[in-house]
């Protein structure tokens, strides 16, 4: 599901932030937000469209049963999540409710952070490349990790098994397909310290584009 076209001739730069699960796309998009962009993440704004009430969490339970609720009548993410990554044909079944939902919203929210005249707008996608969506952006980032450490993260994050983890990961493009593709990439195998110094350099780059399109302050 594609963006609108629309941004590109506003005023600020949008950025796709995108990276693969575990690579540590969380921490940058923190990073960035410190040092003044605004971020809008795509999972939050695909947990809002999910809740109770909304169309989208209609058609889940529609579609999947009432067995990926939990027992208070919300989502169960985890319980659904175990369901869509062991079955393509349900994975896609799922994200053809959900990412037309998350587009619609994100455009609200992208859209309104540009009227705010915001130089640096970073839209914090995983499946920014799987979907299609790179073309919304004039500039793309990718959060790079070897997949020893991506694995590693999901497991002590998740409490996932080694199998469990490894599966996640392929349900997504390859970092190396996505940082061969981004227009930044920033390495965030080491220590914190080195992901701030790259992420300094990489805002620093930002607001000079920004400034070439008079989007900077």
């Amino acid at each position: 599901m594609g963006l609108p076209s629309t941004f590109g001739a506003r005023m600020g730069l949008m950025v796709g932030l995108t990276g693969g699960i575990g690579s540590g796309k969380s921490t940058v998009a923190r990073l960035l937000a410190l040092r003044g962009a605004e971020v809008i993440d795509a999972d939050q704004l695909a947990r809002e469209v999910v809740a109770p009430g909304e169309p989208a969490f209609a058609e889940i339970t529609r579609t999947f049963g009432p067995e990926v609720l939990d027992a208070e009548g919300r989502l169960d993410r985890g319980k659904l999540g175990a369901l869509v990554f062991s079955d393509t044909e349900a994975r896609s079944k799922l994200n053809a409710i959900v990412h037309p939902e998350v587009a619609r919203l994100s455009a609200v929210r992208m859209s309104e952070a540009l009227a705010r005249g915001r130089p640096i707008v970073v839209y914090d996608v995983p499946l920014l490349y799987e979907n299609h969506l790179e073309s919304s952006f004039p500039v793309v980032v990718v959060v790079d990790a070897p997949e020893s450490i991506q694995e590693a993260r999901i497991q002590a994050r998740d409490g996932l098994s080694r199998a469990e983890a490894r599966a996640r990961m392929s349900s997504q493009m390859s970092l190396a397909e996505k940082a061969a593709k981004a227009d930044f990439v920033v390495d965030n195998a080491g220590r914190l310290e080195d992901t701030e110094r790259q992420v300094d350099e990489l805002y620093a780059a930002l607001l000079a584009r920004a400034d070439a399109l008079g989007g900077g302050p």
